[in-house]
């Protein structure tokens, strides 16, 4: 059995992305090999999001949990 990366979540304002905190953690979270969880939204998400999947090399996965209604509701 292959050992699993961590995953880390990440949530946060999806108005104001806050790029001083949130580029050198999504960098940080890529090179330290943890899988990233996110909302999918906007602002902090996002930049995180993007600063992670911008690592060259990464063996983690970015995942984002988009809100959204079942259809039909269950």
């Amino acid at each position: 059995m292959q050992p699993r990366n961590k995953t880390i979540g990440v949530m946060g304002s999806g108005k104001e992305p806050w790029l001083v905190f949130s580029e050198p953690l999504g960098a940080w979270l890529a090179q330290a090999g943890f899988n990233l969880l996110t909302g999918g939204g906007q602002g902090v998400m996002l930049a995180v999001a993007r600063a992670f999947a911008g690592v060259p090399g990464r063996a983690g996965r970015s995942i984002g949990i988009l809100p959204t209604q079942a259809d039909p509701p269950m």
